[in-house]
């Protein structure tokens, strides 16, 4: 959302057609596919407290992930993430992730005290 955002902010002042982006997400199973469509049809509609979804179009789109390369990238990344923060690594494995963790979480804003801000990193049970 925010790089179509960013994209978009000269092209709306010069007259240029703006661009819009469809989102992709790994399915899992139909019947957990709706369940995840029906939670997010909402905020996918409607933005969020931060964000509105103005340059998103159509409904989600539910791939396997095998498909697709950057979903693929996005699986990688999650699994690193929660081997962090759920399942720590072994020791002979710990230096790996560390490195994959420093690429990853540099990404995300925190404050001065280290806590993800904003549309960053969220933990769900």
């Amino acid at each position: 959302m925010l790089a179509l955002e960013d994209k978009n902010k000269p092209t709306v002042s010069s007259g240029k057609p703006v661009e819009y982006g469809i989102l992709l997400i790994d399915s899992i199973t139909k019947k957990y596919d709706a369940k995840i469509r029906d939670k997010i049809l909402c905020l996918f509609r409607n933005g969020t407290y931060y964000k509105s979804n103005k340059y998103l179009i159509e409904d989600p789109l539910f791939v396997e992930s095998k498909y697709r390369h950057l979903s693929q990238l996005v699986d990688c990344a999650a699994y690193c993430i929660r081997r962090k923060y759920r399942t720590p690594p072994r020791p002979d494995e710990q230096e790996i992730y560390d490195r994959f963790n420093r690429l990853i979480e540099d990404k995300f804003l925190k404050d001065k005290h280290g806590q993800f801000l904003g549309h960053g990193l969220k933990f769900f049970p």
